[in-house]
């Protein structure tokens, strides 16, 4: 058990997540059969490969981080019907929940308490684009966060949004589902800006902080998108007019193609660089990567 909750653990320093789960995953080289058949759905491997997923998170803890995010991002009925399981979506984001949990617990003491954040990717539909619709989107949204919830997260991240109305969707299916089963938990929420300051259908971070000032949100922030170095102007702007706690988890730069395979080309050293960055002169909450 911890002394501390998240809510006061931020009062008294800045917090650190975690890195990313899906490029840990495709290290290990996994082989179909690793997947049950479902190759490249990494949410999956909750259920086929639970000992992977552990490992991964073990290895973040290590490492000193405060926060691990579940690995979940994507498992939402309407994003895992392209893998034939949108049945399973409640199940893998509880076995994702009670995984991290899991490790979570193992390595939290009364001096640094780890947490565990319920990861709540974007999909690939946009509602605003009428890829989707607000009522499809709440209602797959309400079945992830859901098992999330069920598996005991502690947070909720809801993370990479690119779309105001996808994200107001998952808020509310949150507020929602969080009635139902009479829990609170802290609710952050991070989208992704463009080089020119913008999310991707062209929305202004000032509209993203009007747009979404009236809901209860613990932290605010960017994630992924672009590197570390083009974020620190959305970053000072945020500080500004946001009434949130500050979240900034970037990229360790752009993705470049090497030898058939993604990879990230900014060291650990220039990407820490950027991070101290962020809290000693940004005074930036959250951070990570």
């Amino acid at each position: 058990m911890t002394s501390l909750n998240i809510k006061e653990l931020v009062k008294e320093k800045p917090i650190l997540f975690d890195g990313a789960m899906g490029s840990m995953i495709i290290r290990k080289s996994l082989s179909i059969d690793d997947y049950h058949g479902h190759l490249n759905c990494h949410d999956y491997l909750s259920i086929s490969r639970p000992d992977i997923i552990k490992s991964i998170h073990a290895d973040y803890l290590e490492a000193g981080c405060d926060v691990i995010e579940t690995n979940s991002f994507s498992a939402n009925p309407t994003i895992l019907e392209d893998h034939g399981i949108s049945d399973k979506a409640f199940e893998i984001a509880k076995v994702s929940a009670q995984i991290a949990k899991e490790v979570a617990e193992s390595y939290s003491n009364s001096s640094k308490p780890r947490f565990v954040a319920g990861s709540v990717g974007p999909g690939s539909k946009l509602p605003t684009l009428l890829q989707t619709d607000f009522d499809t989107l709440y209602k797959s949204y309400s079945v992830q966060i859901s098992g999330l919830i069920e598996g005991g997260a502690d947070v909720l991240q809801i993370e990479t949004c690119q779309d105001l109305l996808q994200i107001k969707s998952a808020l509310i299916a949150a507020k929602d589902v969080m009635g139902k089963y009479g829990k609170k938990i802290p609710v952050n929420v991070s989208f992704t800006v463009e080089k020119n300051g913008r999310m991707l259908l062209g929305t202004t971070v000032d509209a993203v902080v009007t747009a979404l000032a009236p809901f209860d949100i613990f932290a605010l922030g960017i994630n992924c998108g672009t590197g570390p170095e083009d974020m620190y102007d959305t970053v000072r702007w945020l500080k500004r007019i946001s009434p949130f706690y500050l979240m900034v988890l970037p990229n360790a730069g752009l993705p470049e193609l090497v030898d058939g395979e993604l990879k990230y080309s900014m060291s650990s050293d220039i990407f820490g660089e950027h991070i101290g960055k962020f809290v000693k002169e940004l005074n930036v909450n959250i951070t990570g990567g």
